[in-house]
């Protein structure tokens, strides 16, 4: 579908548009997601920048950032992620 010169192409409600279905390569663009959901951005990212007060403290590769980060910020942040166990043992 073309609107205004540019293909737009539709993404079904709940679907994330990924680099292999073609999206970003296709027309030659970059999304940025300003989230503290990490659980999307591991889905809809390929690179992850980490900001605290404005500053960028931990960028890599998303896997590399959200497996084994290096900045006591972003384990922080990973670590403030509730696990299915603690919600369990109320």
């Amino acid at each position: 579908m073309r609107r205004g010169g540019v293909r737009a192409r539709r993404i079904r409600p709940g679907a994330h548009p990924q680099p292999a279905e073609g999206v970003q390569t296709d027309l030659g663009l970059a999304y940025v997601f300003i989230t503290h959901d990490l659980a999307v951005v591991r889905q809809v990212t390929d690179r992850v920048y980490v900001l605290k007060d404005g500053a960028i403290v931990e960028h890599a590769a998303t896997e590399k950032v959200l497996d084994d980060p290096q900045h006591p910020y972003t384990r922080r942040l990973i670590g403030s992620i509730p696990h299915v166990e603690s919600m369990t043992r109320r």
